[in-house]
């Protein structure tokens, strides 16, 4: 089945949003991990 024109864009909105979440937790542990404790 095509998806409509609505459903696609909801798709890629939501590609991107999870891969922004994972840059950005993947820059707050970075920049945490030297104040973790042991």
């Amino acid at each position: 089945a095509k998806l409509s024109t609505a459903e696609d864009a909801a798709w890629k909105e939501r590609e991107a949003a999870v891969l922004a979440l994972g840059a950005i937790a993947e820059g707050c542990y970075s920049g945490l991990y030297p104040h973790l404790p042991e």
